[in-house]
């Protein structure tokens, strides 16, 4: 005891009393000499009173050794302190926590040594964030050099730090040839302006960005992604090309989907099997309106819109397309005040991913115009061919009945004006002769042609 209050009495009051600080002193054949209030709290599951235990009992075995070493280099250079890491037992487990400690000789008043003065606090916690972050740091590394991603990093003058094997392949460069180059001697400024302003963005405001670039030397999209830090920037290049193309294609999709939906010519209805209303576009439901004086809703019988004779008619092309039947007709429509329209409508089976069918589209497609212009040739046929019959019957007799006449006239008795005369008038009829067979054979060619 009297020798503990001694070497108590060497120990500076700061130290002794520290709660952050594990003080001990041990005698030179290593047993404790004297340990602070500190020490004692925190390792009291190892021994209720330490001075005079032997300190290898309360480290790793593993660091005895340098724990003598670091004692011995103490004792051939009293100035010396020596640092060191030691493991120590934690609770009653057969689990080790990390301490730091400063060992150094320590003297009495008259210089003589008395034992090796040890200082150390926990550094566990810190041990094992410096273990998770270095495995971290392992993990990410492993991770970016792999990433099908093209990855880089720059340092504040904008060279070149690392690259991972798909930027290689990407800029089609080496790792060599890459660290420590200027990325404006891969990225063109002028070739290049959004992601140029991009790095100078971020470099200066300190704000990651992301952009969608297209490379025309590559002939790809690429998502670049840029991140900045206290040591440059981090960039990643995403091939985006695919996913560009499909954007395209469904962009193209719902453009031709639209237009389909928003059709001004032709009528879309799409039924389940039940014949409930599951799709209408606007020209359907104006025919609604027109035709059963109400609105088409989307879970009706599309049948209940449908009266009279035409009930029947779709129907039947109903029960018909729902056994994979296609049809189509024309019908001619009568509205009130005695008018009518024509459409012509189709009937298809829609088939779901299965295969199976799931319901039917009913397309209904205005075609008056068409109807109405054929009306209007088909009477122009008839004044044709009435024309042509005149032509050929009614103007012909009269016309072969001149040329009759002509041919009885002697033309060798007649003379002077007289045979001029009847040669005008012999040609003249031929000449109108001509014209009727023209006429005729032109009437019958068009309405061969016709029909």
């Amino acid at each position: 005891m009297q020798q503990k209050n001694n070497i108590a009495a060497l120990i500076p009051s700061y130290l002794a009393n520290s709660t952050t600080f594990n003080v001990v002193v041990t005698d030179l054949e290593g047993k404790y000499s004297y340990v602070n209030d500190q020490f004692q709290e925190q390792f009291s599951h190892l021994s209720t009173d330490f001075i005079g235990t032997p300190f290898a009992t309360t480290i790793h075995p593993d660091d005895l050794e340098k724990c003598n070493l670091a004692a011995n280099e103490c004792i051939k250079d009293p100035t010396k302190v020596v640092s060191l890491q030691v493991r120590k037992p934690e609770g009653e487990s057969n689990l080790y926590f990390w301490t730091k400690w400063d060992f150094s000789l320590l003297k009495d008043l008259n210089s003589e040594p008395v034992g090796i003065l040890c200082i150390g606090h926990d550094i566990s916690r810190i041990a094992r964030v410096n273990y998770v972050a270095k495995a971290y740091a392992t993990r990410l590394d492993i991770i970016l050099k792999n990433i099908t991603d093209a990855y880089f990093v720059l340092d504040q003058e904008l060279r070149i730090r690392a690259i991972n094997q798909a930027f290689k392949k990407v800029m089609e460069i080496t790792k060599a040839e890459a660290i420590g180059m200027s990325i404006w001697d891969i990225v063109n400024k002028g070739n290049n302006p959004a992601i140029a302003t991009a790095i100078e963005q971020v470099q200066k405001e300190q704000v990651s960005t992301q952009n969608e670039l297209f490379s025309t030397r590559l002939n790809k999209w690429f998502l670049v992604s840029i991140y900045p830090s206290s040591e440059g920037l981090t960039v990643f290049i995403q091939d985006i090309t695919e996913l560009k193309k499909s954007e395209e294609k469904v962009r193209q999709s719902e453009y031709k989907l639209r237009a389909m939906v928003n059709s001004k010519n032709e009528s879309k209805v799409l039924v389940d099997t039940n014949f409930k209303i599951i799709f209408f576009n606007n020209l359907a439901n104006v025919y609604a309106k027109q035709f059963a004086q109400k609105e088409l809703q989307m879970g009706e019988d599309i049948l209940g819109y449908i009266s009279g004779e035409y009930s029947t008619i779709f129907k039947t092309a109903l029960t018909h397309a729902l056994q994979g039947e296609k049809s189509e007709n024309e019908r001619e429509l009568f509205l009130e005040e005695e008018s009518s329209i024509w459409i012509k409508y189709y009937f298809y089976p829609v088939y779901g991913e299965q295969g199976e069918i799931i319901g039917v589209a009913i397309y209904l497609v205005g075609i008056t115009g068409k109807k109405r212009a054929e009306k209007r040739i088909k009477r122009q046929l008839e004044a044709l061919r009435e024309i042509a019959f005149m032509q050929s019957h009614v103007m012909r007799r009269p016309v072969s009945s001149i040329l009759g006449l002509i041919s009885l006239f002697e033309k060798d008795k007649l003379e002077g004006e007289n045979l001029e005369l009847m040669e005008y008038l012999e040609r003249a009829t031929k000449e109108l002769d001509d014209v009727i067979h023209h006429i005729v054979r032109q009437a019958n060619q068009l309405e061969s042609e016709e029909f």
